[in-house]
């Protein structure tokens, strides 16, 4: 590390959709931030390769932080969209069930959604289904009204607009090479062969899937493993003939290949999981 030093009050490593909302949110609070991202513009990995749903919390174990979060920001993230004029749609979701074997599976997912206090959903019989889908074939459905899909490139241009407002700055083009704790502040190494200096009281790491690899670099222990999964999506050229998102039970590695629509209105499959040893 060379003694060419800037410094700043928070430093957030990552600019998807979670390092842009933690920047928004503590511009919001008058802190100084900066964001630091190695691809040459925001978003360009997981937060713009999804299905652009807005979950209810449904899935998740209770009393965990993903229930906590996701049945808290649900409300919060609608209202961001109405605030704001980004694109959404309060679609709904139709989780099916096709025997007695996955009605039972879906009895339990309402159970765990009441227990995380996700009080709109309900399970639907075959003629309540027909009435809502006329073109999906199941015999029963865990319905939840607070599932929904949004303009995600919107909102990641509305939260980027913020931070920029604010005074504060994401960087593009920029690797975090290490980072060392010298007892109050951090110091992180950026760039490659002109690398330089930026101290910092507080880093939040926000990289995605290079997390891990970067944690490790900071010389923190204790790290989970990582398991990479691979999904594709397959879009249907026909008119969307479904309301709802429609959803098959959840498997080991992720929700299972479901429907999805963009604010267009278009279909698509997906995504599937596939198990790799490191991200392409």
């Amino acid at each position: 590390m060379n003694s060419n030093q800037d410094t700043c009050e928070v430093i957030i490593i990552g600019a998807g959709i979670i390092g842009l909302a933690i920047g928004a949110e503590l511009s919001r609070k008058g802190r100084e931030v900066i964001i630091l991202e190695s691809e040459s513009k925001t978003v360009q990995h997981a937060s713009s390769h999804n299905s652009e749903v807005i979950h209810s919390g449904v899935y998740y174990e209770n009393n965990s932080l993903k229930a906590k979060f996701c049945v808290e920001g649900n409300p919060l993230l609608y209202d961001y969209c109405k605030k704001n004029g980004i694109d959404f749609r309060r679609s709904g979701k139709l989780i099916v069930a096709n025997n007695e074997k996955e009605l039972s599976s879906i009895e339990q997912l309402l159970i765990n959604a009441k227990n995380n206090s996700v009080n709109e959903a309900r399970i639907l019989n075959k003629k309540d289904l027909l009435a809502l889908e006329p073109s999906l074939i199941a015999e029963y459905a865990l319905f939840i009204e607070s599932t929904g899909i949004i303009d995600s490139h919107a909102f990641a241009l509305t939260l980027e607009a913020e931070i920029e407002n604010s005074g504060n700055h994401i960087i593009t083009s920029t690797t975090v090479i290490n980072g060392q704790y010298n007892g109050n502040k951090w110091e992180l190494e950026i760039g490659g062969q002109d690398s330089y200096v930026i101290n910092s009281e507080i880093i939040i790491n926000a990289s995605g899937y290079n997390s891990l690899d970067l944690a490790k670099k900071f010389g923190l222990n204790n790290l989970p493993e990582t398991t990479y999964i691979k999904g594709h999506y397959y879009k249907y050229h026909g008119s969307n003939p479904f309301n709802h998102l429609i959803y098959p039970l959840p498997e080991k590695h992720g929700l299972g290949v479901h429907t999805s629509s963009d604010i267009e209105n278009s279909l698509r499959f997906g995504p599937d999981a596939e198990i790799i040893s490191k991200p392409d």
